[in-house]
């Protein structure tokens, strides 16, 4: 892979699917910063080496969980995780609405028509607007945000947080098809009965990370309310939220 999508994975012993969002170009010029926000996989294994690297080296001060809370309950987090590294969890989904999703949109079997279903829900966007007003905030950066598997509730946030920052429809989706690697590997894990989070009974299609999954959502956004900027809105965010995500995270941008 070549572009500004290249050098932006990060390596640790036991975090899968961790990248760094800065570097990503925007149409009117600016560039993300780097070193700012990080997605990735369920860092609960995480090693005391890859507590140092994420805690030290990347200075990460907040870590958003966007995992339900029957998620947490079963399988907890990391107990590396201490003061002054806030852990703070976001819930985007509940078990029962995941599972209603996937039974409403089996029949096109659509990875983009599911997470448009995220969105429609209320709680979801008052959640995910929540968790960007949060990334705003200086005091809370750098922060990473994870799912399980760092790709259907993180894809969704950080599609809304590049889009809002001016990111191409195209370098969102190949941001977002950078997962496809890790649900691969989960994928082959389950298959050998290996412990791994899964998805039980759920259709090969879920684990899915086709890129035209986030053209659909962006499309959907727009038409619905005009711009991901109305969306926010339209879920309690502030106003000025947009403008203080770009102010905060991005570079040279034009006049």
């Amino acid at each position: 892979m070549s572009g500004p999508h290249a050098d932006r994975n990060i390596a640790f012993e036991a975090i899968d699917n961790f990248r760094d969002l800065g570097g990503l170009r925007t149409r009117d010029g600016g560039v993300i910063r780097r070193g700012h926000v990080f997605r990735s996989g369920d860092p609960r294994h995480m090693t005391e080496s890859d507590y140092a690297k994420l805690t030290g080296d990347l200075g990460v001060r907040t870590i958003l969980d966007l995992r339900r809370p029957d998620e947490l309950e079963d399988v907890g987090v990391s107990p590396l995780i201490k003061p002054p590294v806030r852990h703070v969890h976001i819930r985007l989904v509940q078990a029962h609405n995941l599972e209603s999703v996937v039974r409403q949109t089996q029949s096109v079997g659509s990875v983009g028509a599911m997470y448009q279903q995220s969105l429609e829900d209320v709680a979801f966007g008052r959640n995910l607007t929540f968790a960007l007003e949060l990334l705003s905030h200086e005091e809370n950066r750098p922060a990473l945000f994870h799912c399980s598997l760092g790709k259907d509730r993180v894809g969704v946030l950080a599609a809304s947080l590049l889009a809002v920052l001016g990111v191409s429809d195209g370098d969102v989706a190949t941001d977002y098809a950078m997962s496809a690697q890790a649900a691969q590997r989960q994928a082959e894990l389950r298959a050998k009965n290996e412990t791994v989070d899964s998805k039980p009974n759920w259709p090969d299609w879920v684990s899915a990370a086709p890129p035209e999954s986030m053209q659909h959502i962006l499309a959907f956004v727009r038409r619905e309310f005009g711009s991901m900027e109305g969306y926010l809105q339209s879920h309690g965010g502030d106003a000025t939220l947009p403008e203080r995500l770009r102010d905060a995270l991005l570079d040279e941008r034009s006049s």
